[in-house]
């Protein structure tokens, strides 16, 4: 059998080979060359994804680089000089002051690809905030889905016999826009991904100017995605008016919200509280469960009819038990007209248990109705 050499065949060092399938291209540039480059030399890129940096976290880094007298792990400069990965350790190092920094000299690499590599890096090491990340997913997820759109790239692909069969399969062109193929990209899930990008096409530019300047917690977001769609307006403004003072104020509302339903008096007087005269968490949630209380509460109240039905299960054992001549036609008549008393009672117990089973699913019964 004839072995096969795992050694990278010669090549320039801005040779580049594509490798996954058509509908997954990667480029992986060969021969990358390493060198110590003079940090005044090195400029950052002006549309990298990461908007900040920790003034904090980067003086704890420069101390860690002159101990160990460079960064172990060099950044990535296209043939320009302009980096492409790593600008965090480029700042350490130029703080740290040291002349040089040790870089991967990248050649051949398109602006989609810089762009890609940073938001892996970024993410992966949790360098990147919310609402940074939102606007990188959105970004990647337009230009792949005008990528797509394009006569021409499909014409090419056509012609080098990579345009599947079922285009909207392969290429990502279904219903996630691309979502699935973005998450396996960066190794996240496609909640992940979804989440942050929906704070860019759900959410009003009123309430992302109000959480990019620091007004809003960016995270009252989350609250906002998951209120039924009819109050999502609604629950904005309430946000946007700073009715809440924690994410979990937002969410007591929002999780009852779901309870009662769309168009119900329950949920019309939720909505008509203005939340921001209670002081915290407590108040907010014992106001709601007045309104609309949780199966935790719901099920207390039910404890009555549970030992009634006990009580007379109890009764007709040892009833029969004690008469097995007569039979049970007389006892079972009691034991009908007993039940019929307390039928409502069952009947809202075992539909809470039902509710309950089903906390946490957007698609739950309403139990009003």
């Amino acid at each position: 059998m004839k072995k096969v050499s795992k050694e990278p065949s010669p090549s320039n060092e801005n040779e580049a080979v594509q490798v996954a399938p058509a509908e997954q291209k990667v480029t992986i540039i060969r021969n990358v060359k390493i060198e110590e480059v003079p940090i005044g030399k090195i400029t950052p890129d002006p549309d990298q994804p990461r908007s900040s940096f920790d003034q904090g976290e980067m003086e704890e880094m420069a101390r860690s680089i002159v101990t160990t007298k460079g960064v172990i792990n060099p950044i990535e400069i296209d043939e320009n000089f302009m980096i492409i990965t790593g600008e965090k350790r480029w700042r350490a190092t130029k703080l740290a002051g040291l002349p040089t920094i040790t870089a991967k000299i990248v050649g051949n690499i398109s602006a989609e690809q810089r762009f890609m590599r940073q938001v892996i890096e970024n993410v992966q090491n949790h360098e990147m905030s919310f609402v940074d990340q939102a606007k990188a997913f959105d970004k990647i997820l337009r230009q792949r889905q005008e990528t797509l759109s394009s006569e021409d790239y499909l014409r090419g692909e056509q012609s080098a016999g990579n345009l599947p069969a079922r285009i909207g399969e392969k290429f990502g062109k279904t219903k996630d826009q691309g979502v699935g193929w973005l998450a396996q990209m960066i190794g996240k899930s496609p909640s992940y991904v979804e989440e942050r990008r929906s704070y860019i096409t759900e959410r009003s530019e009123e309430f992302k100017k109000s959480a990019e300047s620091g007004k809003v917690y960016v995270k009252f977001h989350r609250a906002i995605k998951t209120t039924p769609e009819k109050y999502k307006e609604a629950v904005e403004k309430k946000v946007l008016k700073n009715e809440f003072k924690t994410v979990d104020e937002a969410m007591t509302l929002v999780r009852a919200l779901k309870r009662e339903g769309e168009n119900t008096p329950a949920a019309k007087q939720l909505m008509d509280i203005d939340y921001s005269r209670f002081d915290g968490l407590p108040e907010v949630t014992d106001a709601v469960s007045k309104i609309s209380p949780p199966p935790s509460e719901i099920l207390k109240q039910s404890v009555e009819p549970r030992q009634k039905i006990t009580k007379i299960s109890r009764d007709l054992r040892d009833w029969v038990m004690t008469n097995p001549e007569e039979g049970i036609k007389g006892e079972a008549a009691r034991v009908r007209s007993e039940m019929e008393t307390i039928r409502d009672s069952v009947r809202m117990w075992f539909g809470d248990i039902t509710f309950l089973a089903n906390e946490g699913n957007d698609n739950q019964p309403n139990r009003n109705g």
